[in-house]
């Protein structure tokens, strides 16, 4: 993002009051244009016709101010997380994403729509047009969460998910598990189990939280959050480290270097905590300093951006402020990740929320996006807050070396997408 300051007040730009039951959703450019886009899941068209329970996955696409819905797939029943990443490394974006449950109780054998699945969906023309759907895990019951990092040293991407539960005659026997990408492609996976004792698992991040260049997994859970040290590099062998042993609600996290010192730390809330904190890692991944970033009752997701453009990372979170509100807010990092300023962004938003960074009109700085199950009908469903303002002014200054060569002087050339209401120059001296 371009250099900004917070705001005071948000404005809201309401992208659609009807997206069916959103659940989860990302942002990002699928097409290249420069506007990011928002893909949202629909877990269950109709929750009472056994005949329609179908989810699916969308992409809501601005052009000229006007947003308009397109369908990835209306077959993904239960789908619930999603996010964006260029699985086979082919220069586009695919998608990841998990299905929570599916058909209730078969006979066996099972269906491959019985209970959670682990898929992704390849990008087939490069602009979001035209997509494939591969599936790697099912029997997954509430599988909520995927993250896409090389766990194996092989420079390609595998995926590791997480589960709420496991068991029984249709269900998969472990709650943290990783694929392989065994052609590099995403056409062939292998499944590797890492945990059957991690019982309500929400979140998952393939990172490396010990500094010796592999990539760990950090998971939390119900109350909770824990990391599984890759010992080989290679994700064959994991030692487990409790992070925290008592986090009620511990909830959703977002992973990122927050103080700036090179390693990977850690922000979130809780849904039964009353606060955002920052926990800052040594380097190690073994001694952990933690700091409240503000009140956040409730907390359900975090997303971590640079907002204001100064070089550090931010967040945007959600909560669950009763039945029928929710809210969400801009969380300030002012410098190390130790001391935070907290805005409520909106206190009375509709039910259910989820938020992500991204800039949905293509202006130069992030906007806090979100969605909301909205049951209660007040209107809106996925919406973009203004959360940060340009700097009023502001310019790079350059100098001409001497090369130790006669100077030859031929044109000046400059090209600048300028966000609206700014304007641009250049001047140009002799000296």
């Amino acid at each position: 993002a371009l250099r900004s300051t917070s705001r005071t007040s948000f404005p809201e730009q309401v992208i659609t009051p009807d997206s069916d039951r959103p659940q989860r959703l990302a942002v990002a450019d699928l097409d290249g244009d420069g506007y990011d886009e928002v893909i949202v899941t629909d877990p269950l068209f109709s929750p009472f016709d056994p005949n329609n329970r179908r989810g699916g996955i969308y992409i809501w696409r601005q052009e000229d101010g006007v947003w308009t819905k397109t369908t990835i797939t209306d077959e993904f029943y239960g789908a619930w997380y999603v996010d964006v990443v260029d699985l086979d490394q082919d220069g586009d974006l695919d998608l990841i994403a998990t299905a929570y449950y599916g058909e209730i109780d078969p006979p066996p054998p099972p269906p491959s729509e019985r209970n959670g699945r682990y898929a992704w969906f390849e990008n087939l023309d490069g602009v979001g047009g035209s997509w494939e759907k591969r599936e790697m895990g099912e029997l997954f019951w509430g599988a909520r969460w995927i993250d896409a990092s090389d766990l194996d040293g092989d420079g390609d991407l595998d995926l590791a998910g997480c589960a709420e539960l496991v068991g029984g005659p249709y269900e998969a026997d472990a709650f943290v598990v990783w694929f392989e990408n065994a052609d590099g492609q995403g056409e062939e996976w292998i499944q590797h189990d890492v945990s059957d004792d991690f019982d309500n698992a929400f979140t998952i991040h393939g990172v490396d939280l010990d500094g010796d260049q592999d990539n760990d997994l950090l998971v939390s859970g119900y109350d909770r959050f824990e990391w599984f040290e890759n010992l080989n590099g290679t994700g064959a062998n994991w030692t487990r480290h409790v992070i925290s042993p008592v986090f009620q609600g511990a909830g959703y996290l977002d992973v990122g270097d927050l103080d700036q010192d090179g390693d990977i730390d850690i922000f979130g809330g809780g849904l039964n905590t009353s606060v955002l904190a920052a926990w800052l890692n040594d380097g190690t991944g073994l001694n952990w300093s933690a700091f409240i970033a503000g009140p956040w009752a409730r907390g359900y997701n975090v997303d971590l951006a640079d907002f204001d453009g100064d070089g550090d990372l931010d967040a945007v979170a959600s909560a669950e402020s009763s039945t029928t509100t929710s809210k969400v807010g801009y969380a300030e990092n002012l410098g190390g990740g130790t001391a935070w300023s907290l805005r409520y962004v909106d206190n009375s938003a509709p039910a259910h929320p989820w938020v992500r960074a991204g800039d949905t009109d293509r202006d130069g700085k992030l906007e806090l996006v979100a969605i909301f199950e909205d049951s209660y009908g007040q209107g809106v469903q996925i919406a973009a807050y203004t959360v940060t303002d340009f700097e009023n002014s502001g310019g790079l200054e350059s100098s001409i070396l001497d090369g130790g060569d006669a100077v030859s002087w031929g044109a000046i050339t400059w090209d600048a997408d300028v966000p609206f209401g700014s304007t641009f120059g250049i001047d140009v001296r002799a000296s």
